[in-house]
């Protein structure tokens, strides 16, 4: 799922446009199984890799649309529609390195509905954020990114700050949010059924550890042989954790998993 975002960098005189997405660690395989990812709980793809690949995918389908004349130039950028001129202007100014940003997998699906939330149905600026209007400005609370993220206060004439949250809104023609592979228009119910279906049988399938209770006076040190040992957390080879004794309360003895990953 991909999510638009046009507007201006905290109310400044800057105009940017920013791409969501949220990736599936995984996918439908030719069969039409869901095929999960070997290392999706710890890996999903080198960062700097799909840099340098969207940036390549971009520029290809921007030059194809050029070409088909689907590119407007109005007013003083009107000699970018000669095709050797477009491709000269890229060449020189689009710069070589792109920074995209990953994150890690997200924790469940309310992670998602929160991460998507604040991009799909937030305003430009909160009305807690408009402090007052007074001579025609408007003034507002804004974070310094200079300061370390401190709130600071200014104004802006009023045309000026219309002007700047408009820059929040997308153009006409603009989808703000649009769903590819399994999510795709026109099959998302049958493929959400048959993944649904399939990640139930995957569980069912996976080996389940070995649960062991210990003693109830601890284990035994093995490095020195005589000091007893307390179990505190409990983690799988992933680094989830699967108990935690300190914010627990429990009388009974702590129960240690041993995971064969």
């Amino acid at each position: 799922m991909a999510v638009n975002q046009s507007g201006g960098c905290g109310f400044r005189n800057l105009t940017v446009a920013n791409g969501h997405w949220v990736v599936t660690a995984g996918g439908i395989d030719p069969t039409g199984k869901w095929k999960s990812l070997d290392n999706a709980a710890t890996f999903l793809f080198p960062v700097r890799a799909l840099s340098n690949v969207f940036r390549a995918k971009f520029l290809e389908s921007l030059l194809k649309a050029h070409d088909k004349g689907m590119l407007k130039f109005p007013g003083e950028v009107n000699q970018l529609a000669d095709a050797r001129t477009f491709r000269q202007w890229l060449y020189h100014e689009v710069p070589r390195e792109w920074v995209v940003f990953s994150k890690p997998p997200f924790a469940g699906p309310e992670e998602v509905v929160k991460y998507i939330g604040r991009y799909t149905h937030r305003s430009a600026i909160s009305n807690n954020r408009i402090i007052a209007e007074k001579d025609e400005n408007i003034e507002f609370w804004f974070k310094n990114t200079k300061k370390k993220g401190r709130w600071e206060t200014t104004s802006l004439p009023v045309e000026t700050f219309i002007e700047r949250f408009l820059y929040h809104v997308l153009p006409k023609q603009f989808h703000r949010i649009r769903y590819y592979g399994i999510l795709a228009n026109g099959k998302a119910g049958a493929t959400i059924e048959t993944v649904s279906r399939d990640l139930a049988e995957e569980s069912k399938e996976m080996v389940q550890p070995e649960v062991v209770v210990p003693d109830k006076r601890g284990n035994t040190c093995s490095k020195c042989n005589k000091g007893t040992m307390i179990t505190i957390l409990i983690i799988d080879g992933y680094g989830n954790i699967i108990t935690d004794m300190l914010t627990g309360s429990s009388d009974q003895a702590p129960v240690a998993i041993l995971d064969s990953t």
